[in-house]
């Protein structure tokens, strides 16, 4: 079994010596993680516990900190399945702790000293991964997450689903045809009009090898999506484009060149 843990700061831009943050945005967040446990062969159960300490000095007019810390589990069921593995995951955190699966702080409110300790988030997803053969690869994805203010106002509580899956077909050694599509569907409990996006996309990828994963990999690509009305008010594209330059359209194509390399 591995061990692993350390300690992060959260929230603002960091600066300084060692890198912080500013005191009016500092918090540490302790991550915990355990690995490499087997109750049979060929499936493994990973945990991880994270709790975040607000160490801010951000207050009131009164003196009363505006800010938070949180705490989050995970618990993943890995199973080796047709040269990959299936991945089934559950997630809670409170607080800071429900920033499961976005981005840093920079982009996206990850792990911050912002959200209410009422906050609540629970997320369960379950990723395939299959390789049968050389030439042959896929990816699955399915997540349910339900997000809790706490407040217990009509609109509280959001749910949100998404599914998707990507073929990836290998026609010699250095080059594969790609198709991926995705879903994604949003309530609110209060009642709102409900807000979806779909999109299919098709590439041809230069790449190192012939595997799912091989990197580094070059994609022309081209995507065609579409979307609800209610989707497109609440700027589904995080770029912007249709909801400020086409704000009545409710699909929209893309096409373009896409370079991917990972360690």
């Amino acid at each position: 079994m591995t061990f692993s843990n350390g300690f992060f700061a959260v929230d603002g831009q960091p600066s300084g010596d060692p890198l912080l943050p500013s005191r009016i945005d500092l918090g540490i967040r302790y991550d915990l993680q355990i690995r490499g446990f087997r109750p049979y062969q060929s499936g493994e159960i990973q945990l991880g516990f994270q709790t975040i300490a607000d160490w801010s000095d951000d207050k009131d007019a009164n003196g009363k900190s505006v800010t938070h810390g949180g705490w989050g589990v995970t618990v993943r069921h890995v199973q080796d399945l047709l040269g990959g593995n299936n991945k089934l995951v559950f997630q809670y955190g409170k607080g800071g702790g429900t920033g499961f699966g976005t981005l840093s702080r920079f982009y996206y409110p990850d792990f911050s000293l912002r959200w209410a300790p009422t906050e609540s988030r629970l997320r369960i997803l379950d990723v395939i991964t299959i390789q049968p053969t050389r030439w042959l690869g896929a990816q699955i994805v399915g997540v349910y997450q339900r997000d809790d203010d706490g407040t217990g106002a009509s609109d509280a509580v959001n749910e949100w689903y998404s599914a998707g899956y990507r073929v990836s077909v290998a026609f010699t050694e250095h080059a594969k045809v790609l198709n991926e599509i995705g879903y994604d569907r949003e309530f609110k409990s209060n009642g709102a009009p409900k807000l979806w996006l779909a999109k299919f996309t098709g590439a041809l990828a230069i790449t190192a090898d012939k595997g799912f994963w091989a990197r580094p990999e070059l994609r022309l690509f081209y995507t065609w999506a579409m979307w609800s009305e209610a989707a497109g008010r609440a700027t589904i594209d995080s770029g912007r484009l249709y909801t400020d330059t086409y704000p009545t359209l409710l699909s929209g194509s893309i096409f373009g060149l896409q370079a991917e390399a990972m360690w």
